[in-house]
Formats: C-alpha cells, sequence, structure tokens
C-alpha cells in the first residue's frame, strides 16, 4: 500500500513539475509553437464551411492565437470554427463550440443594451444626470462639472473620464475601484474634460453605469448577466474555461489575472462565455426596436470611431462599407465582433496577447473580420 501511495505521489509531482516548467518557460514555448500551430491547423473544426480558412490560417500562424472560436451569422444562418487544445495538442481536451472564453469589454454591449432597455421602459432619462440617481449625493463636490454628467454621457464615453489623462481605476490591480465599491467617491474625483466635449474611452463609464443597473433592477449584475447565459470571470478559470498563452506577452504572466477585482469588472469587461452563446444572444437583442443594430447603420446617424447610438459599438468605414465593431481585450485573451448593414456579423475570441503584443498587430484584426462579412 505505501508503495502504492509513493508511486502515485512521485507522478503526480512531475505532472507538477512539468507543467510548472512549462507555464514558466516561454522560451521554450516560442521555440515550439510552429510544431504546435502546425497540429493545430490540421485539427480545425468547422460546423460549416462558411468561414474562410485562410482566416483561421492567420489567426494560428500570424497573430499567434492556437485557442480560438469563431462564429458567423450570415445570411440567416450560423456557422463556427474551433482551433486548438486546452494545453497540449492531443493529449488534452478541445476547443469546442461551448468553450468558455473571457470577452472582455464585449460585455460593454450588453450594459449598454440594458441601459437601453430601461431607458425604453421609461425608467431612466439619457440626459438624466448621474448624480441625481445617488441618494444623499454630497452637495459639495471636487468637480462642479461631476453634476453635468449625464447617462449619455456614460454611454457613449463623452462624460469626462480620459484614461489617458487619469487613473482608469477599474482596471487597477489590488484595488477596488470605488464607481462600484463606493459610489460617493464620485464626488472626490476630478474630470480630465468638459462632459460632452469629446469622446475618450475609459472604464468608469461603464462601471457607473453597472452601480445605476444593480440599483434600478434591484438585482446585483450577476444576475442581470445570468439571463444571457453569461458567467463572471473570477480570479481562477471557470468550468470548461479556455486557458490563456502568455508566451508571447511582455507584460502581463498568469498569475496578474488573480490580481483584478472581478465585481469591479462585471459591467465593464467581466464576462465569461462561449462564442456560440454570445453570438445567439447577440443575435437576439440586435433586432430589438431600441437596439436595431441594424437600423442604426442604416440611418448612418453617427460619428466614425466614435460610440454608435449608445450601442457599446463603435462606428467604422471600410470599402464602401459601414461596421459596427468592437474590441475586448484582457491579459492574454482577445475578442471581436463585427456587424454590417445587412445584420450579418462574426465573432471572435481568442486567447493570446498575439506575437508582437502590440495594440496595433490587434488592431489589424477587424480588417481580416469585416472582409469576411464583405461579398
Amino acid at each position: 500500500m505505501k508503495i502504492i501511495i509513493f508511486i502515485l505521489i512521485f507522478l503526480f509531482s512531475q505532472i507538477y513539475l512539468i507543467n510548472f516548467i512549462w507555464k514558466n518557460s516561454f522560451y521554450l514555448q516560442k521555440k515550439i509553437y510552429p510544431l504546435e500551430s502546425y497540429f493545430t491547423l490540421n485539427s480545425i473544426d468547422c460546423s460549416h464551411q462558411r468561414v474562410d480558412k485562410e482566416l483561421i490560417k492567420y489567426l494560428v500562424e500570424d497573430f499567434g492565437s492556437l485557442r480560438n472560436h469563431l462564429v458567423k451569422y450570415q445570411n440567416g444562418q450560423l456557422s463556427s470554427c474551433s482551433t486548438g487544445w486546452q494545453k497540449f495538442p492531443y493529449i488534452s481536451e478541445k476547443i469546442t463550440q461551448d468553450t468558455n472564453f473571457r470577452i472582455a469589454s464585449l460585455t460593454k454591449i450588453f450594459t449598454s443594451y440594458e441601459i437601453l432597455k430601461l431607458v425604453n421602459d421609461s425608467k431612466i432619462r439619457l440626459n438624466d444626470s448621474f448624480v441625481n440617481s445617488i441618494s444623499n449625493f454630497p452637495k459639495e463636490v471636487n468637480d462642479n462639472r461631476i453634476n453635468s454628467i449625464t447617462l449619455e454621457h456614460l454611454l457613449s464615453h463623452k462624460s469626462g473620464f480620459d484614461r489617458i489623462k487619469s487613473l482608469d481605476v477599474v482596471m487597477e490591480q489590488g484595488k477596488i475601484p470605488w464607481c462600484q465599491a463606493n459610489i460617493y467617491k464620485l464626488a472626490e474625483q476630478k474630470l480630465d474634460f468638459n462632459p460632452g466635449l469629446y469622446y475618450a474611452y475609459d472604464n468608469r463609464n461603464s462601471c457607473l453605469l453597472g452601480w445605476l443597473l444593480e440599483k434600478k433592477q434591484n438585482k446585483n449584475l450577476q444576475e442581470i448577466f445570468n439571463t444571457y447565459n453569461f458567467k463572471i470571470a473570477s480570479l481562477y478559470k471557470i468550468k470548461n474555461e479556455v486557458s490563456y498563452d502568455f508566451r508571447y506577452s511582455k507584460e502581463w504572466t498568469e498569475e496578474d489575472l488573480k490580481k483584478f477585482d472581478y465585481k469591479g469588472l462585471i459591467s465593464s469587461a467581466g464576462v465569461v462565455t462561449s462564442g456560440k452563446n454570445f453570438a445567439i444572444q447577440l443575435k437576439k437583442i440586435s433586432t430589438e426596436n431600441f437596439f436595431n443594430l441594424k437600423k442604426i447603420l442604416i440611418k448612418d446617424l453617427c460619428v466614425e470611431n466614435e460610440i454608435c447610438e449608445n450601442t457599446g459599438f463603435n462606428l467604422i468605414k471600410y470599402k464602401n462599407n459601414k461596421f459596427l465593431i468592437k474590441q475586448g481585450y484582457m491579459p492574454s485573451s482577445i475578442s471581436w465582433v463585427v456587424y454590417n448593414a445587412k445584420g450579418d456579423f462574426i465573432v471572435w475570441l481568442g486567447s493570446s496577447s498575439g506575437k508582437l503584443d502590440s495594440n496595433i498587430q490587434r488592431d489589424q484584426i477587424k480588417y481580416k473580420l469585416m472582409d469576411e462579412l464583405i461579398d
């Protein structure tokens, strides 16, 4: 009996050691990436042949993401492709259409939808002052412009917060963001510009909107997002969540995922779901009268590269076509959704920072995805 116990302990210790060496030897992982990508590209799993294999090849070979899920909705048909394994080719679990990914800022689309649903139900108004929704909000504030922030300013990222000029506390590691933990600290903040003056993407906007959703719906954000079959990210991976590849990351390690305050992140970048479920839920909400993305694009009322009609999407024009786009990014977790004027869309969920680990490289993916939707 003792011998059996010893053998089991020895085997588990060796597995742990191999796993530890693998995680911490990025040099080795980079060297064998071409071999892993070869195996990955020879085991692509697609429900239909509507997704261009060249796009998948680009994501695996050029961008540097082994574990991917692509979902394409076109002409009323949903198709998908998955690549990769959770860890090692052939000996670990394959990525499927049900594998969960952290969708990061794609979460904001559903936060915006929930706010606009309240507007549609006449429970709030876009021009409402945000501070008026806070009971006993201090009359004396550090910056009087805070009293001028409206719900539309928050939705459109024109509230006065600019993460280039001041700290985006939602993404600060090891601390709880005040916008969820203590809403009265809003009175102590100093804005970076006059509300409504210009567009500046900042997670504090959606964090404040998350606080408002909980107050108006009398539910916590997890309950609200559960209606979409969404899970919430945590310090550790949830069931059937993809493994994230940090071999090319210059800034982050896997341990950094344990340093975010995920309660504070929920309404900004806190959702975990599969590409299939994300596509199903997006299809449902995108035809609502107050959130009809196809009609919004046809109206052509939006300013390019800014938030379009408070939906969480940005407008972009490309090759004589108009698209609504949204990118999500967390450490070694990247996601994109692209929506066109026909009501077609494509979703990509990946698990790498990219070989160059640069915003420029990650940004280039949107052109590949838009090309996929152009006839």
